[in-house]
């Protein structure tokens, strides 16, 4: 990622990083030197690079690797976070955007479209 990412690792490292947790044997993510149950996320911040993740899968057999690379910022000017609340019956919205309108409009979207998907 580029300098001025003030996360490490970024959240899309981590939600791939849980996504395989999910599916495999592994039982957590660490910057640090890995346990064999670990999975390692290497946070780089370069200069003039958007955003890159890699997932490498290695065995005695083959080789995997997938690449995304953003060419640009534009991606990363809003997001929306979805999460079941441990506590209430409820889905908590998270948003960011380049303005509190814009995290707004985003977050009632959002709400509408799910709204319609459950009724």
């Amino acid at each position: 990622h580029h300098t001025q990412k003030l996360d490490a690792p970024s959240g899309t490292a981590i939600t791939l990083a849980e996504h395989i947790i999910d599916k495999t044997h592994y039982k957590n993510w660490t910057i640090e030197k890995p346990e064999a149950n670990e999975i390692h996320i290497n946070a780089k911040r370069i200069i003039d690079v958007p955003g890159t993740h890699e997932i490498s899968y290695d065995s005695k057999i083959d080789s995997i690797n997938i690449k995304h690379t953003a060419h640009n910022r534009q991606g990363a000017k809003q997001w929306v976070h979805l999460r079941k609340s441990n506590t209430e019956p409820i889905i908590r919205i998270y948003t960011e955007s380049n303005s509190q309108q814009s995290a707004d409009e985003l977050a009632e979207r959002f709400i509408t479209e799910i709204t319609e998907i459950i009724a």
